[in-house]
Formats: C-alpha cells, sequence, structure tokens
C-alpha cells in the first residue's frame, strides 16, 4: 500500500462525548511492525486512523495558547483486511458496502483521509480517566453538506519518511513508528515504497461509496 526532530507542541484534547458524531478522517498514520505484548506476543503491522468529530467543539491549549476545535478520537486497528480482523468490518460499515475480492488483494488506506463518516464513540473508565472508544463508523448523511478536510489532515508512512508530515505527528505516535521494530521494511517492495501519494479525499466522491 502507500502507506501499501521537534514536535511542534502537544495538545490535550477532552474526550468526545458518546453517540453518533458527523466526523472527517483527518490523520491515516502507519505505524510499522509493532512489537507483541504479554497477551498478545506476535507482532503486528499496524495503523492508526483520527477522526475530527466537527459536530462537537473543544477548548484545548497548544504550544502555551488556548485553542479551540473538532474534538478528536482514534483507534489502532492491524493492517489486515483478513476475515477475523478489525479493520475490515470497520471500512465495510464506513463505505456502505463490502470489499470485492480484487479489493481485497489490496486497499490503500490513505483513500481514507478526508473522507466524511459518522463515528460511533463509546466511553470506557479507568483508573480515574474517562476514554472515548470507536464503536463503528458508517457513511456521511445523505443530503448533508461535508466538512472540509482540516488543515492539519496528515498521513505518514515511516517506509516513505516525509519530516515535515512525521512532526505534525502527536508525540505518543511518533513515539510509536521509532518502537516499531527495526528493518522492518527492508524486504518491502521498491516499487510500493515509490508509490505516489494520493491527495486528500475531493468532494466529488461517490455519495454512496466513499472509498
Amino acid at each position: 500500500m502507500a502507506i501499501i526532530a521537534k514536535s511542534q507542541g502537544e495538545s490535550t484534547f477532552k474526550p468526545v462525548t458518546e453517540g453518533l458524531h458527523q466526523a472527517i478522517c483527518s490523520g491515516v498514520v502507519d505505524l510499522g511492525i509493532q512489537p507483541g505484548s504479554d497477551m498478545y506476543p506476535n507482532p503486528k503491522h499496524q495503523v492508526y486512523l483520527r477522526f475530527d468529530c466537527v459536530d462537537e467543539l473543544v477548548e484545548f491549549e497548544k504550544d502555551g495558547e488556548k485553542k479551540s476545535g473538532a474534538a478528536r478520537c482514534g483507534a489502532t486497528y492491524t493492517l489486515s483486511l483478513g476475515d477475523k480482523s478489525k479493520l475490515r468490518p470497520l471500512l465495510e460499515s464506513w463505505r456502505g458496502k463490502k470489499f470485492n475480492d480484487t479489493e481485497l488483494e489490496g486497499f490503500d488506506i490513505e483513500k481514507l483521509l478526508g473522507v466524511p463518516c459518522q463515528v460511533q464513540v463509546l466511553h470506557t473508565h479507568k483508573a480515574g480517566k474517562t476514554y472515548a472508544n470507536i464503536g463503528t463508523v458508517v457513511p456521511w448523511p445523505k443530503g448533508v453538506d461535508k466538512p472540509a478536510v482540516p488543515p492539519d489532515a496528515v498521513t505518514y508512512s515511516p517506509s516513505a519518511h516525509d519530516q515535515a508530515a512525521y512532526e505534525r505527528l502527536p508525540k505518543w505516535l511518533q513515539e510509536k513508528v521509532t518502537a516499531r521494530l527495526a528493518n522492518s521494511y527492508a524486504e518491502m517492495d521498491a516499487k510500493e515504497k515509490a508509490a505516489p501519494k494520493p491527495e486528500a479525499a475531493s468532494a466529488d466522491f461517490d455519495d454512496d461509496i466513499p472509498f
């Protein structure tokens, strides 16, 4: 897939409220091959998807300045469209259509950047903190104006490193990228590395099948 230094400062957003939100995909970050855990020891190729909930504004502080913007949420997925993957049903729900056999041979998830949707947010509580989790993603409602792509929307892949894009990632995502297994991309197909990066989704994509 085409997804086939000094930080600019960190932002702290309040958790998105529970429920169904109008949103737009504002970040697609290839995390590379991530180490396994005690519970799941096998390394996995992971990707992080970020969503701006445009129907909910929050105030936050960044670089010492108070600002406001769309509430944000995101989730990490194994980069797989296998039968048991979590990414495949999420994308099929989002596009409102199952992938055909040809699409399952390889889908460039950078196409998700800038695509509007509706995100179901569910809360979990742990150690006195509230976390906003993505339950599912469904298509943007018909007849409703689509939101503009956020100016800080970003895609990043360590296999085609872009320093400017990397520096726009929050520190914790930079650390995840740095923590990927060494040489995990050493044997990637050279043609795949050289593939041009797609632009953010335009406003004229198919209303019925957004990607």
